[in-house]
């Protein structure tokens, strides 16, 4: 009996004191909130002076162009299938992706920025 006795007492004190509840308003006690997960960065946008600008350079290989534009006095770097284009040609970009701190094997450098295009486009 002893043991028995001692057996729920251990339960009992393991057990969370709402959930002892004898039906005279006890209960389970108000849920703090939890902390809100940090929130995921937000994936870089393309800036609409972005969807289109001069070819100041260009080289093509592995499949990809990547081109460095300029527009409205900024530069910036696109990659998209291989497409031809030369210093100077006007182009539009179909955008889908911006990557920070893209290391390129062919270009031989990490780009800060860089958009990946599905398409570039050259403007007559």
């Amino acid at each position: 009996m002893k043991w028995a006795v001692l057996g729920v007492l251990g339960m009992m004190a393991a057990t969370p004191s709402w959930a002892l509840n004898d039906g005279l308003g006890g209960g389970a006690p108000a849920v703090a909130p939890k902390a809100a997960a940090p929130a995921a960065e937000a994936p870089a946008a393309v800036a609409p002076h972005e969807n289109s600008g001069k070819v100041l350079s260009e080289k093509s290989g592995s499949g990809y162009t990547y081109v460095e534009l300029e527009n409205q006095g900024k530069k910036f770097w696109v990659a998209g299938p291989t497409t031809k284009v030369k210093k100077g040609d006007k182009v539009n970009i179909s955008p889908n992706v911006v990557m920070e701190g893209f290391n390129s094997k062919f270009m031989n450098r990490t780009f800060e920025r860089i958009i990946f295009a599905s398409a570039i486009t050259v403007v007559k």
